[in-house]
């Protein structure tokens, strides 16, 4: 009986190990096939200023037209995060965390690159899955650069 017992047991461990799935690895780093390249080439611009502050404060006021709650920055890191729920709920912690409900989260990083330019990159998920369409990046950095045009031209 135990040797039975063992038999069953090895032939479930071959077969078990015939059956792959992804690995954590797999699903975190997957891309579906586009390079990093290709994801931060509609993910990032690059706009002809110096000042962080002014770009951070846009890219906040582009983020709010959208519908954007803030709900973190750092200006040392150049970091903004925000969510917008579609589902009505005002509790936006919880929203984020429940794959069930219709809220979008954006991170939003403004680096300096050199001495007079401003690399803004922004990615953004949709029910904890990342967005891919580009058209919805273009969008983003068309309004932050009009605001960033308004505010340089003292218009408000």
């Amino acid at each position: 009986m135990k040797k039975s017992l063992l038999i069953a047991l090895i032939g479930t461990s071959f077969t078990l190990m015939g059956c792959q799935t992804p690995s954590v690895i797999d699903t975190v780093l997957d891309n579906n096939g586009e390079t990093q390249l290709q994801v931060r080439s509609y993910q990032s611009r690059i706009f002809d200023t110096h000042d962080k502050a002014i770009v951070m404060r846009a890219a906040i006021a582009t983020l709010q037209d959208y519908g954007f709650i803030i709900s973190k920055t750092d200006y040392e890191l150049g970091t903004i995060s925000a969510i917008r729920d579609i589902g009505g709920s005002h509790l936006y912690d919880e929203a984020a965390l429940d794959p069930t409900r219709k809220t979008t989260q954006a991170t939003v990083t403004v680096t300096p690159k050199g001495k007079n330019l401003m690399s803004v990159r922004m990615n953004a998920t949709f029910r904890q899955k990342p967005i891919k369409e580009p058209k919805i990046y273009q969008d983003f950095f068309a309004a932050l650069s009009k605001s960033l045009f308004l505010t340089a031209h003292a218009v408000d």
